[in-house]
């Protein structure tokens, strides 16, 4: 019963319970994190070890289904001080995307 309803997990669901189930491993100690791996690894589907190295991942978080990094900079050009943020990903085909404003 718990194999079939771990197959009918979608991804989407899958990141959620991910990023929830993490934050409350991380926090734990000892026992009760052994508690979480065991039911995280039942509800998945997963492997024990690969439950494991999910739930030590931090959340990486998705703009446009694609892990992103936010940044910014300060700097000297010529004089004048410039600053400015944005945000980039990479897709599966290598090809960087995002944008960034300056000021």
């Amino acid at each position: 019963m718990v194999e079939e309803m771990a197959r009918q997990l979608s991804m989407a669901t899958r990141r959620e319970l991910k990023q929830a189930v993490g934050e409350r491993y991380r926090a734990a100690g000892r026992w009760e994190r052994r508690q979480i791996l065991d039911e995280f690894a039942r509800v998945t589907g997963y492997h024990r070890k690969h439950a494991l190295r999910v739930l030590h991942r931090p959340f990486v978080p998705e703009r446009e289904g694609l892990p992103f990094v936010e940044f910014s900079w300060e700097g000297l050009s010529e004089g004048n001080s410039m600053c400015g943020r944005g945000w980039a990903s990479l897709n599966p085909t290598g090809v960087s995307k995002g944008t960034y404003s300056s000021t």
